[in-house]
């Protein structure tokens, strides 16, 4: 009699420590979803910033030269445009 009491409460016990499993399992399960999801948003955010990182460094040649043609400039204005001549 007192066996089956035992045995009635860890028969419940164990239902209980199922559900447990099985609501932490689901919630596994989401939280697997939500990193594959999040995985694949960073790749496409790698791909996004490697497809803009190239034009940027192209302007940024660009942006150099210019750089290099304006102190050219500046250094031709200060001779020819120097009264002390």
């Amino acid at each position: 009699m007192v066996i089956d009491v035992f045995a009635m409460a860890f028969s419940k016990l164990a239902m209980v420590i199922d559900v447990f499993a099985m609501a932490f399992s689901k919630l596994a399960m989401v939280i697997d979803v939500f990193a594959r999801v999040f995985s694949k948003l960073a790749m496409v955010i790698d791909v996004f910033a490697r497809v803009f990182s190239k034009p940027a460094m192209v302007i940024d040649v660009f942006a150099r030269a210019f750089s290099k043609l304006a102190m050219v400039i500046d250094v031709f204005a200060r001779v020819f445009l120097n009264p002390g001549f």
